[in-house]
Protein backbone atom coordinates (compact mmCIF):
# COMPACT_ATOMS: atom_id res chain seq x y z
CA UNK A 1 0.00 0.00 0.00
CA UNK A 2 1.27 3.47 -0.84
CA UNK A 3 1.93 5.96 1.89
CA UNK A 4 -0.78 8.59 2.13
CA UNK A 5 0.18 11.91 0.63
CA UNK A 6 -2.67 13.62 2.48
CA UNK A 7 -2.33 12.70 6.15
CA UNK A 8 -4.95 15.05 7.61
CA UNK A 9 -8.00 17.04 6.63
CA UNK A 10 -8.65 20.72 7.08
CA UNK A 11 -11.41 23.00 5.90
CA UNK A 12 -9.21 24.14 2.98
CA UNK A 13 -8.55 20.56 1.84
CA UNK A 14 -12.19 19.51 2.20
CA UNK A 15 -13.41 22.55 0.29
CA UNK A 16 -10.82 22.03 -2.45
CA UNK A 17 -11.67 18.32 -2.81
CA UNK A 18 -15.41 18.88 -3.01
CA UNK A 19 -15.23 21.83 -5.41
CA UNK A 20 -12.18 21.29 -7.65
CA UNK A 21 -10.64 17.81 -7.60
CA UNK A 22 -8.21 18.60 -10.44
CA UNK A 23 -6.73 21.51 -8.50
CA UNK A 24 -6.65 19.38 -5.34
CA UNK A 25 -4.52 16.78 -7.13
CA UNK A 26 -2.14 19.44 -8.41
CA UNK A 27 -1.79 20.99 -4.95
CA UNK A 28 -1.60 17.93 -2.69
CA UNK A 29 -0.37 15.11 -4.97
CA UNK A 30 1.91 16.97 -7.36
CA UNK A 31 2.99 19.64 -4.84
CA UNK A 32 2.25 22.49 -7.18
CA UNK A 33 3.02 25.74 -5.30
CA UNK A 34 -0.10 27.32 -3.87
CA UNK A 35 -0.79 30.60 -5.64
CA UNK A 36 -1.89 33.31 -3.24
CA UNK A 37 -4.20 35.69 -5.08
CA UNK A 38 -4.29 39.39 -4.30
CA UNK A 39 -7.66 38.83 -2.62
CA UNK A 40 -6.18 36.21 -0.28
CA UNK A 41 -3.19 38.44 0.53
CA UNK A 42 -5.45 41.41 1.22
CA UNK A 43 -7.46 39.34 3.68
CA UNK A 44 -4.24 38.14 5.36
CA UNK A 45 -3.05 41.71 5.75
CA UNK A 46 -6.30 42.93 7.28
CA UNK A 47 -6.51 39.92 9.61
CA UNK A 48 -2.94 40.47 10.81
CA UNK A 49 -3.59 44.18 11.43
CA UNK A 50 -6.58 43.26 13.60
CA UNK A 51 -4.64 40.52 15.42
CA UNK A 52 -1.64 42.77 16.17
CA UNK A 53 -3.80 45.86 16.72
CA UNK A 54 -1.30 47.58 14.48
CA UNK A 55 -2.43 50.18 11.97
CA UNK A 56 0.73 52.27 11.53
CA UNK A 57 3.77 49.96 11.41
CA UNK A 58 3.67 48.66 7.86
CA UNK A 59 6.92 46.68 8.10
CA UNK A 60 5.76 44.77 11.18
CA UNK A 61 2.48 43.67 9.59
CA UNK A 62 4.05 42.81 6.23
CA UNK A 63 6.87 40.79 7.81
CA UNK A 64 4.39 38.81 9.89
CA UNK A 65 2.38 38.02 6.77
CA UNK A 66 5.57 36.98 4.93
CA UNK A 67 6.46 34.28 7.46
CA UNK A 68 6.17 30.62 6.50
CA UNK A 69 5.15 27.71 8.75
CA UNK A 70 8.65 27.70 10.25
CA UNK A 71 8.25 31.37 11.18
CA UNK A 72 10.89 32.38 8.67
CA UNK A 73 10.39 35.46 6.52
CA UNK A 74 10.42 34.39 2.90
CA UNK A 75 11.48 36.52 -0.05
CA UNK A 76 8.70 37.10 -2.53
CA UNK A 77 8.64 40.51 -4.20
CA UNK A 78 5.19 40.06 -5.70
CA UNK A 79 3.67 39.03 -2.38
CA UNK A 80 5.42 41.81 -0.47
CA UNK A 81 4.28 44.46 -2.95
CA UNK A 82 0.62 43.34 -2.72
CA UNK A 83 0.77 43.25 1.09
CA UNK A 84 2.27 46.74 1.28
CA UNK A 85 -0.33 48.13 -1.10
CA UNK A 86 -3.04 46.41 0.94
CA UNK A 87 -1.76 47.90 4.19
CA UNK A 88 -1.65 51.39 2.72
CA UNK A 89 -5.10 51.04 1.16
CA UNK A 90 -6.48 50.20 4.63
CA UNK A 91 -4.45 52.33 7.03
CA UNK A 92 -4.99 55.72 5.38
CA UNK A 93 -8.68 55.83 6.38
CA UNK A 94 -8.60 56.96 10.01
CA UNK A 95 -12.39 56.67 10.39
CA UNK A 96 -12.27 53.00 9.41
CA UNK A 97 -9.32 52.38 11.73
CA UNK A 98 -11.46 53.76 14.55
CA UNK A 99 -14.15 51.22 13.63
CA UNK A 100 -11.58 48.43 13.85
CA UNK A 101 -10.44 49.69 17.23
CA UNK A 102 -14.04 49.63 18.44
CA UNK A 103 -14.37 46.09 17.08
CA UNK A 104 -11.41 45.02 19.19
CA UNK A 105 -13.54 45.26 22.33
CA UNK A 106 -15.82 42.51 20.96
CA UNK A 107 -13.00 40.16 19.99
CA UNK A 108 -11.74 37.20 21.99
CA UNK A 109 -8.26 36.73 23.38
CA UNK A 110 -6.82 34.14 20.98
CA UNK A 111 -5.94 34.44 17.29
CA UNK A 112 -5.01 31.73 14.78
CA UNK A 113 -5.91 29.05 17.29
CA UNK A 114 -5.49 25.45 16.14
CA UNK A 115 -8.37 23.03 16.56
CA UNK A 116 -7.46 19.37 16.12
CA UNK A 117 -9.07 16.01 16.84
CA UNK A 118 -9.48 12.56 15.30
CA UNK A 119 -12.75 11.72 13.61
CA UNK A 120 -12.82 7.93 13.11
CA UNK A 121 -8.99 7.78 12.85
CA UNK A 122 -8.87 10.81 10.52
CA UNK A 123 -6.79 13.70 11.85
CA UNK A 124 -8.94 16.79 11.35
CA UNK A 125 -7.74 20.30 12.08
CA UNK A 126 -8.69 23.90 11.61
CA UNK A 127 -7.31 27.34 12.48
CA UNK A 128 -9.67 29.99 13.75
CA UNK A 129 -9.28 33.72 13.07
CA UNK A 130 -10.33 34.63 16.60
CA UNK A 131 -11.72 32.53 19.43
CA UNK A 132 -12.10 32.30 23.20
CA UNK A 133 -9.78 30.12 25.26
CA UNK A 134 -12.61 27.71 26.08
CA UNK A 135 -13.67 27.48 22.39
CA UNK A 136 -17.18 28.68 23.26
CA UNK A 137 -16.81 31.79 21.15
CA UNK A 138 -15.59 32.31 17.59
CA UNK A 139 -15.12 35.25 15.23
CA UNK A 140 -14.45 34.40 11.59
CA UNK A 141 -13.23 37.24 9.33
CA UNK A 142 -14.07 37.37 5.64
CA UNK A 143 -13.01 39.77 2.91
CA UNK A 144 -14.10 39.51 -0.71
CA UNK A 145 -16.58 41.08 -3.05
CA UNK A 146 -18.82 38.00 -2.94
CA UNK A 147 -21.84 38.88 -0.88
CA UNK A 148 -22.33 37.31 2.54
CA UNK A 149 -25.83 37.24 3.99
CA UNK A 150 -27.69 35.35 6.71
CA UNK A 151 -28.50 32.42 4.42
CA UNK A 152 -24.95 31.97 3.18
CA UNK A 153 -23.53 32.19 6.69
CA UNK A 154 -26.14 29.71 7.94
CA UNK A 155 -25.02 27.18 5.28
CA UNK A 156 -21.27 27.74 5.68
CA UNK A 157 -19.49 24.36 6.10
CA UNK A 158 -16.42 25.92 7.66
CA UNK A 159 -18.44 26.89 10.70
CA UNK A 160 -19.93 23.38 10.78
CA UNK A 161 -16.43 21.96 11.12
CA UNK A 162 -15.55 24.37 13.92
CA UNK A 163 -18.67 23.35 15.83
CA UNK A 164 -18.00 19.64 15.31
CA UNK A 165 -14.37 19.83 16.50
CA UNK A 166 -15.43 21.82 19.53
CA UNK A 167 -18.08 19.25 20.39
CA UNK A 168 -15.68 16.31 20.00
CA UNK A 169 -12.97 18.01 22.03
CA UNK A 170 -15.02 19.75 24.73
CA UNK A 171 -18.31 17.83 24.62
CA UNK A 172 -20.29 21.00 24.15
CA UNK A 173 -21.15 23.22 21.20
CA UNK A 174 -19.87 26.80 20.96
CA UNK A 175 -22.34 29.39 22.13
CA UNK A 176 -21.21 32.49 20.26
CA UNK A 177 -20.24 32.19 16.59
CA UNK A 178 -20.02 35.27 14.43
CA UNK A 179 -18.87 35.88 10.87
CA UNK A 180 -17.58 39.41 10.23
CA UNK A 181 -17.46 40.46 6.61
CA UNK A 182 -15.39 43.33 5.23
CA UNK A 183 -16.70 43.86 1.67
CA UNK A 184 -14.07 44.70 -0.96
CA UNK A 185 -13.80 45.96 -4.51
CA UNK A 186 -10.99 47.02 -6.86
CA UNK A 187 -9.59 50.48 -7.62
CA UNK A 188 -8.48 51.76 -11.01
CA UNK A 189 -5.05 50.13 -10.52
CA UNK A 190 -6.58 46.69 -10.00
CA UNK A 191 -5.73 46.73 -6.28
CA UNK A 192 -8.11 45.32 -3.66
CA UNK A 193 -9.67 47.99 -1.49
CA UNK A 194 -12.39 48.08 1.17
CA UNK A 195 -15.85 49.55 0.74
CA UNK A 196 -15.42 50.64 4.40
CA UNK A 197 -18.42 48.63 5.54
CA UNK A 198 -18.35 46.05 8.33
CA UNK A 199 -21.18 43.49 8.29
CA UNK A 200 -21.70 41.00 11.12
CA UNK A 201 -23.72 37.75 11.06
CA UNK A 202 -24.47 35.21 13.79
CA UNK A 203 -24.33 31.48 13.08
CA UNK A 204 -27.16 29.41 14.54
CA UNK A 205 -25.57 26.11 15.58
CA UNK A 206 -28.78 24.87 17.25
CA UNK A 207 -30.59 25.05 13.94
CA UNK A 208 -27.80 23.17 12.12
CA UNK A 209 -26.89 20.48 14.68
CA UNK A 210 -28.04 17.59 12.50
CA UNK A 211 -25.96 18.82 9.55
CA UNK A 212 -22.97 19.52 11.79
CA UNK A 213 -22.97 16.00 13.26
CA UNK A 214 -23.37 14.49 9.78
CA UNK A 215 -19.82 15.64 9.04
CA UNK A 216 -18.61 12.99 11.46
CA UNK A 217 -19.55 10.38 8.84
CA UNK A 218 -18.67 12.50 5.81
CA UNK A 219 -15.07 13.23 6.81
CA UNK A 220 -13.84 9.57 6.86
CA UNK A 221 -15.55 9.00 3.50
CA UNK A 222 -13.85 12.07 2.00
CA UNK A 223 -10.52 10.90 3.42
CA UNK A 224 -11.02 7.47 1.81
CA UNK A 225 -12.02 9.06 -1.52
CA UNK A 226 -8.84 11.14 -1.49
CA UNK A 227 -6.70 8.04 -0.93
CA UNK A 228 -8.48 6.16 -3.73
CA UNK A 229 -7.82 9.13 -6.00
CA UNK A 230 -4.17 9.06 -4.94
CA UNK A 231 -3.83 5.38 -5.91
CA UNK A 232 -5.48 6.04 -9.25
CA UNK A 233 -3.18 9.02 -9.81
CA UNK A 234 -0.10 6.93 -8.93
CA UNK A 235 -1.16 4.16 -11.33
CA UNK A 236 -1.69 6.68 -14.09
CA UNK A 237 1.70 8.27 -13.42
CA UNK A 238 3.33 4.83 -13.41
CA UNK A 239 1.74 4.01 -16.76
CA UNK A 240 2.78 7.39 -18.19
CA UNK A 241 6.35 6.96 -16.96
CA UNK A 242 6.51 3.43 -18.41
CA UNK A 243 5.16 4.67 -21.71
CA UNK A 244 7.65 7.53 -21.73
CA UNK A 245 10.40 5.03 -20.95
CA UNK A 246 9.25 2.62 -23.68
CA UNK A 247 8.72 5.40 -26.16
CA UNK A 248 12.24 6.65 -25.48
CA UNK A 249 13.66 3.19 -26.20
CA UNK A 250 11.64 2.93 -29.41
CA UNK A 251 12.85 6.33 -30.56
CA UNK A 252 16.47 5.46 -29.76
CA UNK A 253 16.17 2.16 -31.64
CA UNK A 254 14.55 3.95 -34.58
CA UNK A 255 17.34 6.55 -34.72
CA UNK A 256 19.98 3.79 -34.56
CA UNK A 257 18.25 1.88 -37.35
CA UNK A 258 18.30 5.00 -39.51
CA UNK A 259 22.04 5.31 -38.89
CA UNK A 260 22.52 1.62 -39.73
CA UNK A 261 20.58 2.04 -42.97
CA UNK A 262 22.72 5.04 -43.95
CA UNK A 263 25.95 3.20 -43.13
CA UNK A 264 24.79 0.07 -44.97
CA UNK A 265 23.95 2.15 -48.03
CA UNK A 266 27.37 3.80 -47.88
CA UNK A 267 29.08 0.44 -47.36
CA UNK A 268 27.34 -1.07 -50.39
CA UNK A 269 28.40 1.88 -52.47
CA UNK A 270 32.03 1.44 -51.40
CA UNK A 271 31.89 -2.33 -52.01
CA UNK A 272 30.74 -1.70 -55.55
CA UNK A 273 33.63 0.69 -56.11
CA UNK A 274 36.11 -1.87 -54.70
CA UNK A 275 34.74 -4.62 -56.95
CA UNK A 276 35.09 -2.40 -60.00
CA UNK A 277 38.66 -1.46 -59.07
CA UNK A 278 39.68 -5.11 -58.44
CA UNK A 279 38.18 -6.20 -61.75
CA UNK A 280 40.00 -3.41 -63.55
CA UNK A 281 43.31 -4.39 -61.93
CA UNK A 282 42.64 -8.14 -62.27
CA UNK A 283 43.08 -8.68 -58.50
CA UNK A 284 41.80 -11.67 -56.61
CA UNK A 285 42.85 -10.54 -53.08
CA UNK A 286 43.98 -7.28 -51.61
CA UNK A 287 45.25 -6.51 -48.09
CA UNK A 288 45.27 -3.02 -46.61
CA UNK A 289 48.77 -2.39 -45.29
CA UNK A 290 49.12 -1.80 -41.53
CA UNK A 291 45.48 -2.83 -40.96
CA UNK A 292 45.74 -6.56 -40.37
CA UNK A 293 42.02 -7.29 -40.22
CA UNK A 294 40.99 -5.70 -43.49
CA UNK A 295 41.00 -8.08 -46.45
CA UNK A 296 39.13 -7.91 -49.70
CA UNK A 297 38.52 -11.11 -51.66
CA UNK A 298 36.98 -11.37 -55.08
CA UNK A 299 35.72 -14.75 -56.29
CA UNK A 300 35.32 -15.38 -60.00
CA UNK A 301 32.80 -17.78 -61.50
CA UNK A 302 33.28 -19.45 -64.87
CA UNK A 303 30.80 -21.26 -67.06
CA UNK A 304 32.52 -24.58 -68.02
CA UNK A 305 31.25 -27.01 -70.66
CA UNK A 306 30.38 -30.65 -69.83
CA UNK A 307 33.85 -32.03 -70.77
CA UNK A 308 35.59 -29.76 -68.26
CA UNK A 309 32.99 -30.49 -65.52
CA UNK A 310 33.39 -34.27 -66.05
CA UNK A 311 37.18 -33.99 -66.02
CA UNK A 312 36.98 -32.07 -62.74
CA UNK A 313 34.76 -34.72 -61.15
CA UNK A 314 37.13 -37.54 -62.28
CA UNK A 315 40.10 -35.64 -60.90
CA UNK A 316 38.37 -35.26 -57.50
CA UNK A 317 37.72 -39.02 -57.39
CA UNK A 318 41.36 -39.85 -58.23
CA UNK A 319 42.59 -37.40 -55.54
CA UNK A 320 40.27 -38.92 -52.96
CA UNK A 321 41.51 -42.48 -53.79
CA UNK A 322 45.13 -41.39 -53.40
CA UNK A 323 44.36 -39.71 -50.04
CA UNK A 324 42.41 -42.71 -48.71
CA UNK A 325 45.26 -45.14 -49.69
CA UNK A 326 47.81 -42.80 -48.16
CA UNK A 327 49.53 -42.61 -51.54
CA UNK A 328 49.39 -38.77 -51.48
CA UNK A 329 52.20 -37.23 -49.39
CA UNK A 330 51.37 -34.05 -47.39
CA UNK A 331 54.06 -31.52 -48.24
CA UNK A 332 52.44 -28.25 -46.99
CA UNK A 333 49.43 -27.08 -44.94
CA UNK A 334 47.85 -23.77 -45.97
CA UNK A 335 45.57 -21.71 -43.79
CA UNK A 336 42.98 -19.48 -45.41
CA UNK A 337 41.13 -16.61 -43.86
CA UNK A 338 38.26 -14.96 -45.61
CA UNK A 339 36.45 -11.77 -44.75
CA UNK A 340 33.07 -10.58 -45.87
Amino acid sequence: MSERLVKSLSWTKIYSWLNNKKQFIKTYFEWEPFFETKEILFGSCLGKMIELKEYENEDLVVNECMKNFDWEIIEDKRKEEILRNSFRNISWNTEFIEKLQELEFDLFSEFENKFQDFIDWVCTLWYSDNCSSDWKGLKEFKTWKWVWDEKRVDEHWQLDLYCLLTFLKKWYFPENIELIWFPTTENENGEIILTWEIKRFNFNFEKNKERILAWKEKIPKIFAEIYEAQLEWENQKFAENNWEFSEKLFLEAYELQKEIDKLTEKQNFLKKQIEEKMKAWNLRDYKVEWVWSVFYTQRKKFNYDENVKNAEENFKKIKKEFEEKNQAEIVETLNFRFSK
